[in-house]
């Protein structure tokens, strides 16, 4: 797809999620869209530089006494001057919608929702197609067993791990900066300085 100029991520859990958990578990932003965050850093190869957030309770109003928030669409500024654009809800009530974009100088990379079937049914009536599947767990099964295989492999035979401590480090910093975004209204910096202040 040659070079990577946008980067667009929608990912959207099937439905809300006790207060008390979501306490526990840091919010929309540190535990949620800590994945997008650090997704898209990874597929376009560079750090976030500025993220500009808007956030809101548009399905659960009484997510702002817990001082969260259930929707949130971003855009995002990469050090080698690509963008990307990233969505989230905590309520998709099809299932568990979780897609990924990457456009290119040189075409597309995309990954769609994975369902329990690749059957679809188009008629002059209607277009029928199993949903997404339920959760995260049964979608993510493989990719799971494989991270463990290379942590392990890693270990091993003494290579290095693909995700390191400064992919945390930088996604969580988005988060901070997405947070700032929210609160002010206005895109904000995002520390990539390294080694870690």
């Amino acid at each position: 797809m040659g070079t990577p100029q946008v980067v667009k991520i929608t990912s959207r859990d099937p439905d809300l999620l006790p207060h008390d958990l979501i306490q526990r578990i840091g919010g929309l932003l540190f535990d949620f869209t800590m994945h997008d965050f650090d997704m898209a850093r990874y597929m376009m190869n560079s750090n976030i530089t500025e993220v500009y957030a808007k956030g809101g309770t548009l399905i659960d109003p009484t997510l702002k006494d817990i001082n969260d928030i259930d929707t949130l669409a971003l855009v995002l500024q990469f050090e080698n001057g690509a963008y990307g654009l990233i969505d989230n809800s905590r309520r998709a009530v099809y299932g568990y919608d979780q897609r990924v974009e990457v456009f290119g100088s040189e075409g597309m990379l995309k990954a769609e929702n994975v369902s329990d079937s690749t059957v679809e049914l188009y008629n002059d009536k209607h277009v029928e197609l199993k949903k997404p599947l339920p959760m995260f767990q049964e979608r993510y099964k493989p990719a799971y067993v494989a991270e463990m295989r290379a942590f392990v492999n890693s270990i091993l035979n003494d290579e290095p791990v693909v995700a390191e401590g400064l992919d945390v480090v930088m996604a969580q910093r988005a988060a901070v900066a997405a947070q700032k975004s929210i609160e002010t209204g206005l895109p904000q910096k995002v520390d990539t300085t390294y080694p870690l202040n």
